[in-house]
């Protein structure tokens, strides 16, 4: 078996449908005939299981970390979908949300060695350390937001987090860098200097350390969910992030998908059933399909024009639903 794509899953805050859309991606993956692994990185928080149907009474990440030896496919659990297995987090052995360095790296290599088409990690949400590092995992993350403003700011800020995550982490060697970085931090977002304008300033102070900075934001390309929308017109904010991210962070986005506000997320909720399995004909089925369609076939793409097409693409879908009987 080839080496599974790892898809790790973020948000800027809580509320905004991350271990939702993780759990029924992971489902639409499964079904379209791929092994996947689903696993609840959300240590501190763990609610993945509730949204797969599962009880939470099984060892997970928590029961791997503690034990210090072992391997992690022994914790792997079967569900009710076939070709999808999934890692619970930490719900028996809690407290693990600080994790020491070497726990994290063991954890990381753990996670490398399951074999599977997919592994989906449901990250924490916020810009905890941990959280930064995993999303880290693979140069391609996905990043859940709503639509709302505050939602916004936070996916802003965690992308404005990483970036600093991996300049401290890559560049923690250069003379005199980590110090440069720390007065970096300290200017409030909103006042902020560029990216650009930081790896001129980390060029002169090493050219080395500059070069490797901007390497960095060429080597990310994370992908965008808007959950909750409720027309195709709330959209437009697409070209504004992009405006922010790419004079600010030197970052390009690819906006992957929307869902749609849907009755169906809550119901399934409080059921405690998975999503797609028991409403497959409904509207966030439909969209979860469709961003499964796109992990299959292009997620190792990239298009500089991903907000245009996703809002022409879920125009013509949302039109689609007044023309059905």
């Amino acid at each position: 078996m080839n080496k599974p794509t790892i898809i790790a899953i973020a948000s800027g805050k809580g509320g905004v449908g991350k271990s939702l859309i993780t759990a029924n991606l992971a489902i639409a993956l499964a079904q379209a005939g791929k092994k996947t692994i689903a696993i609840d990185m959300d240590l501190g928080g763990s609610n993945l299981h509730s949204y797969l149907g599962l009880p939470n009474k099984y060892p997970g990440i928590g029961d791997y970390l503690v034990a210090r030896h072992g391997r992690l496919e022994k914790f792997l659990l079967p569900t009710s979908i076939p070709n999808l297995q999934f890692i619970p987090g930490d719900g028996r052995t809690p407290c693990m949300a600080d994790l020491e360095f070497s726990e994290k790296i063991r954890l990381l290599l753990a996670i490398r060695w399951l074999r599977a088409d997919y592994i989906l990690l449901d990250l924490s949400g916020g810009t905890s350390h941990h959280t930064l590092d995993f999303f880290a995992l693979a140069p391609t993350g996905l990043m859940v937001t709503s639509l709302e403003y505050p939602s916004i700011m936070n996916f802003l800020v965690f992308l404005r987090n990483f970036i600093f995550r991996a300049y401290e982490r890559e560049l923690k060697n250069y003379p005199g860098v980590p110090e440069l970085l720390k007065e970096f931090r300290k200017v409030p977002m909103d006042k902020q200097m560029n990216t650009q304008m930081m790896v001129e300033r980390l060029a002169q102070h090493h050219p080395d350390a500059g070069q490797k900075a901007q390497e960095i934001c060429q080597r990310y390309r994370p992908k965008v969910i808007y959950n909750f929308c409720l027309t195709p017109d709330q959209l437009k904010i697409c070209q504004k992030v992009d405006e922010s991210t790419q004079s600010l962070l030197s970052l390009w986005l690819e906006h992957f998908g929307c869902v749609f506000e849907d009755r169906s997320a809550r119901e399934a909720s409080y059921r405690s059933v998975p999503l797609l399995p028991h409403y497959p004909d409904s509207l966030f089925a439909q969209r979860i399909r469709s961003i499964a369609h796109n992990i299959l076939n292009r997620w190792d793409g990239f298009s500089l024009d991903s907000a245009q097409q996703l809002r022409e693409e879920a125009t013509r879908f949302y039109q689609s639903l007044s023309s059905k009987p």
